[in-house]
């Protein structure tokens, strides 16, 4: 996994949406997502509720956010 998997699952799945549009959705800051772009790992909060926001599975959005393993997401840990 690269450093910049949850940025490209974050485009994926945001669309058309800038950081702006994404950090109102998930509720958070914009500030929080400003180092997303280059690579920072997001905080657990922010995954979650990006998940919830977009409707995506949790556990998917947990690997791809490099917090759980891909075997860890099988095992639903």
């Amino acid at each position: 996994m690269t450093d910049r998997t949850w940025w490209q699952y974050v485009v994926r799945h945001a669309g058309t949406e800038n950081q702006s549009e994404i950090a109102r959705r998930i509720g958070r800051d914009q500030s929080s997502l400003n180092k997303w772009p280059q690579g920072a790992k997001p905080r657990v909060e922010s995954v979650r509720a990006f998940a919830e926001a977009y409707r995506r599975p949790i556990l998917e959005a947990m690997v791809a956010a490099g917090i759980l393993s891909e075997e860890e997401a099988r095992q639903g840990l």
